[in-house]
């Protein structure tokens, strides 16, 4: 199973002054979807304790958008003068969070458009890919599933989607029962899946979906698309990304996340489909966490429907411990927040809230480590997700304390005089040191 790429965002199609319509990138010869995969990381960084891993992934996402505040951009028109124009560039931090004990790994993304707001209006498609269950250039996918407010369900039984055109009506499927558990999408292949859960249940999700007329409908009432996988529903704004959306046959097997295609602007309240009004929350951190589920148990994509149906956990708590407590100070960021380092312990967090602890030694206090999720961890750095109630201790000694014939204490005399040491020469302790120069 392969997922070639991790974060794409694409730009609404705005109406320009002279009538025609496309995304403004298209105006100045750009894409207005790059593949993340393509773009430069600004930045990487691992975080591998006993019981936790994550890694830690930093890259700049262009959008173009306008100089001028648009806050409705579905009932504004823009100037063809490319002065009117103007191109931002938003970080993105992505996460990856591996936890003993936990089957599926959390994928976590926070994308900063704040300094776009009212300027560009776009959607969020990461987790992106293509997914290959057969290691090949071909699909071998027989069933659907996904569920926003409503759950999808389509199966081609022992035949493989895409890879045979189906003519309209020729598959059925359902998209008309509620969903009471988290979004997902998921690809099945027999018994083998590969899917995206939400870590929050849809009834509070924050990002919304696009419009697609088949929404709470079925294959019996709402005429078939008139393109792509023509026995599908149509997804006008990308309701989802998946298999259903690519030409053929046959067929690529993508899967994606998705949300409203008017982030950025002011627009909070948003329509799915005919009559359908959603509430969305569309500027400043666009921050969320998926699990990737996959694995092999049967037909119908059991693995990704248990963990989006699963109660939801729990809010934990993290707990702070320095020792000594003079020692030195220990804070943390929650992916996401707008709010600057907290050193509270005890605080109350969403499940899977994705933290980057540091821990700072206070004036003649060295750190020596941590304790905790955070126990085997190099550096005062450390990365968790809240998988549970945490206990963070980080370790400081003091650097007057040390034994007067301590290494380190033979090292600072050297180091005051200046000088080297060498591997043969032999300190007041009787060791022999590698080469080490002050």
């Amino acid at each position: 199973m392969v997922v070639l790429a991790i974060f794409v965002s694409h730009e609404l199609y705005r109406t320009f002054s002279n009538g025609g319509s496309a995304p403004i990138a298209a105006l100045h010869g750009e894409d207005d979807s790059p593949l993340g995969r393509y773009l430069p990381s600004t930045g990487t960084s691992q975080s591998v304790g006993q019981t936790q891993a994550t890694h830690e992934f930093k890259l700049d996402y262009p959008h173009w958008g306008t100089v001028g505040a648009v806050p409705d951009p579905s009932a504004t028109v823009i100037p063809l003068d490319p002065a009117a124009h103007q191109k931002f560039i938003l970080p993105v931090v992505i996460r990856w969070h591996f936890v003993s004990g936990q089957d599926y790994p959390l994928w976590s993304v926070n994308y900063d458009i704040s300094a776009a707001s009212d300027r560009i209006s776009i959607d969020v498609r990461g987790p992106y890919g293509v997914m290959y269950f057969n290691e090949s250039t071909g699909p071998a996918v027989t069933a659907l599933r996904w569920g926003d407010k409503y759950r999808f369900a389509a199966d081609a039984g022992a035949a493989d989607f895409g890879t045979t055109a189906l003519p309209a009506g020729g598959l059925p499927w359902t998209w008309n029962v509620l969903n009471t558990g988290r979004r997902y999408n998921v690809l099945g292949a027999g018994a083998y899946e590969f899917g995206i859960v939400d870590t929050r249940p849809y009834a509070t999700s924050l990002y919304g979906d696009g419009y697609a007329n088949g929404r709470n409908s079925t294959s019996a009432v709402t005429p078939a698309c008139a393109y792509g996988m023509l026995s599908m529903p149509c997804d006008w704004e990308w309701a989802y990304q998946s298999i259903e959306f690519s030409y053929g046959p046959p067929t690529t097997p993508k899967i994606a996340w998705k949300s409203s295609p008017f982030l950025g602007s002011s627009l909070t309240t948003v329509y799915t489909g005919p009559g359908q009004p959603q509430t969305i929350s569309p500027q400043g951190n666009i921050h969320y966490g998926t699990h990737i589920v996959f694995g092999r148990s049967g037909t119908g994509t059991p693995l990704a429907l248990a963990k989006a149906n699963a109660a939801v956990e729990a809010n934990p708590q993290l707990f702070l411990v320095p020792t000594p407590a003079a020692g030195g100070t220990l804070g943390y960021t929650v992916l996401g927040s707008a709010n600057g380092p907290s050193f509270v312990s005890g605080q109350i967090l969403a499940p899977w809230d994705s933290i980057k602890l540091t821990a700072t030694p206070n004036a003649n206090y060295s750190f020596t480590g941590w304790t905790g999720p955070c126990a085997g961890v190099v550096g005062p750095v450390c990365m968790v997700t809240m998988s549970q109630s945490q206990t963070v201790g980080a370790n400081f000694l003091s650097n007057l304390d040390a034994p007067a014939n301590d290494n380190f204490a033979n090292r600072t005399a050297i180091a005051s005089v200046g000088g080297t040491v060498n591997a043969d020469t032999t300190l007041a302790t009787g060791e022999t040191n590698e080469p080490a120069h002050y």
